[in-house]
């Protein structure tokens, strides 16, 4: 079983991201490394108990995982991440030792079930609604974290990695199987 990995917005979010100006945050999505020269994206916090969350909840579907969340993929994922520094900004100073930064999957894959799945093109066959939802086994198989290509705001993880996720009360996500997902 797959799961698409999400925010749990009913926890406190990051009030603001600003990214750098030569940022393309489209290369995030799909699955590309982001050049180490591009300066920091800086993530403004008011809520300090978002310091509590192992995932930094934000609006604009980016994920700010704290060392714990980190560690739980390097070792346990078969995919390769690219784990890119952020400065969190606050307007009081915290004596938080907590470090997230940006992980970016890096593997896309071409793995919907289109004869399964109920989807919704627009005319130029880009998906602009999900009914229902399935993959293709063959294609995710050998793998735990990763990008749908043909829809790469989406960002799947595998029932190894859930399992992890849930046994050690990671916070700040949330899993939904993929048959379940709706947009």
């Amino acid at each position: 079983m797959f799961y698409i990995l999400s925010e749990d917005f009913s926890l406190p979010s990051a009030k603001k991201v600003t990214y750098p100006a030569n940022m393309l945050r489209i290369n995030y999505f799909l699955g590309k490394e982001i050049p180490s020269e591009t300066p920091n994206i800086k993530v403004e916090i008011s809520n300090k108990k978002i310091f509590l969350q192992d995932s930094i909840v934000n609006f604009d579907k980016l994920f700010f995982f704290n060392s714990k969340l980190i560690d739980i993929i390097v070792k346990n994922s078969r995919d390769p991440v690219q784990l890119y520094p952020i400065d969190i900004i606050t307007k009081k100073p915290t004596n938080s030792e907590a470090v997230y930064k940006l992980v970016v999957p890096l593997t896309a894959l071409n793995c919907i079930d289109k004869a399964k799945s109920d989807i919704i093109y627009s005319q130029n066959e880009v998906i602009i609604g999900i009914n229902r939802l399935f993959l293709d086994l063959k294609q995710v198989v050998d793998h735990d974290l990763f990008r749908i290509k043909d829809y790469p705001a989406l960002t799947v993880v595998s029932e190894k990695l859930a399992s992890i996720f849930i046994a050690e009360k990671i916070s700040g996500i949330k899993l939904i199987p993929v048959d379940k997902f709706k947009i």
